[in-house]
């Protein structure tokens, strides 16, 4: 069987969304793709390059569309927003793997972590201007810090545990329009 880059990918997105950085290896990787640790090789020297590249390659998918967000209407903004933070907290925890690699290996591999880098502070620049545009909407209070406001959502997405239900969408956008307290 022949496989592609993007089939290992899929396949190391799975074992990491797992077990994290360690629970990835070559030796299950070949069997989840039923071919041989040296068919992996022939695409990727280490887990490591594997890792760099799945995770330059993710951003890149993520980020696509990020421009068309803005402008929106207040609400279509904060709900597309929300389901934005929600993919991304899947591949937030993939991040976490490129965090496990050492600096010697990341040295090796400049071009990747820039572009990373540049990925990652894109999608802060979006937010920005997604939580910039929702204040000057009144959907966000202006005193409010924007860093605060991505750790709100960041911390109440992790709370939703079906990210297709549109319940629980609706109560953190509850919680984030009105808060806890009565009015």
């Amino acid at each position: 069987m022949k496989i592609t880059d993007e089939d290992i990918y899929r396949a190391s997105r799975e074992l990491l969304l797992i077990g994290g950085y360690d629970y990835l290896t070559f030796a299950k990787l070949s069997q989840n793709l039923d071919v041989t640790r040296p068919a992996l090789y022939k695409h990727f020297q280490t887990k490591d390059e594997l890792i760099l590249s799945m995770m330059e390659a993710e951003m890149t998918v993520f980020l696509e569309d990020l421009p068309e967000i803005a402008g929106n209407q207040p609400t279509d903004s904060l709900d597309i927003l929300l389901r934005k933070f929600l993919a991304f907290a899947d591949v937030h925890r993939l991040l976490e793997s490129v965090y496990r690699i050492d600096y010697d290996t990341r040295r090796q591999f400049p071009e990747k972590m820039l572009k990373l880098k540049k990925a990652h502070e894109q999608f802060k620049h979006y937010l920005d201007q997604l939580i910039d545009e929702g204040k000057e909407q009144q959907v966000f209070e202006r005193n409010i810090p924007n860093e605060w406001i991505v750790n709100f959502f960041m911390n109440a997405i992790h709370m939703v545990e079906d990210r297709d239900s549109c319940e629980e969408i609706e109560i953190v956008k509850q919680l984030l329009m009105n808060g806890v307290g009565k009015r």
